[in-house]
């Protein structure tokens, strides 16, 4: 076989590519265009507590979704109900951090509760032991005071240890409004946020 008899084969394949690359680049899938920020910095199914204007108590939830300026959420209570809110409806947020130890509230409750159990504990127990020198008395007013605050310190060590939700407050869009005038029965108002 002659090589110039396949240069014919050649050229008509590489004219015919010529010719289907551009169709084939027009069907080629595009990526997907990026997502836009949701307005919440929350990643979907995080716990949340949310304050609105529109609840008379904070709603512990976990975040589904944002869909346009409405917020979604499903209730973690035995409902389970689905919630939503438009952004300027709510007030505060915050995210669950995790059960954390050493909270204030459990420390001063346990110390509240060591307090006179500790009193009570070294004040009894001077009324029942005697001395071995029998002129002489125990303090009871002083061990008492001593053991409220032995007893204060042990309730705010077991107070310490016991685990609470902590949370983090998270920001919320910044909004602006104006209300240019308000007449009986009738409001005018203008919003923006950003």
């Amino acid at each position: 076989m002659r090589p110039f008899a396949l240069v014919p084969v050649v050229l008509a394949s590489a004219a015919l590519l010529v010719t289907l690359a551009p169709a084939a680049r027009a069907q080629q899938v595009t990526p997907p265009a990026t997502q836009r920020p949701t307005a919440l910095p929350i990643v979907p199914g995080a716990r949340v507590k949310v304050s609105a204007s529109t609840l008379v108590s904070p709603l512990m939830a976990n975040y589904l979704e944002m869909k346009g300026d409405t917020a979604v959420f499903i209730e973690a209570a035995a409902g389970r109900g689905i919630w939503t809110f438009t952004l300027d409806q709510i007030t505060r947020i915050e995210q669950s951090q995790g059960d954390k130890r050493y909270n204030r509230g459990p420390m001063l409750k346990g110390a509240a509760i060591g307090v006179p159990i500790g009193a009570l504990l070294f004040w009894g127990t001077t009324g029942i032991f005697k001395t071995s020198d029998s002129t002489q008395k125990f303090n009871r007013g002083g061990t008492a005071l001593l053991g409220a605050a032995v007893g204060g310190v042990v309730g705010a060590i077991v107070g310490s240890r016991i685990p609470q939700e902590s949370w983090m407050s998270l920001p919320l869009p910044k909004r602006m409004s104006f209300n240019p005038f308000r007449r009986e029965g009738m409001e005018f108002s203008l919003g923006f946020s950003f």
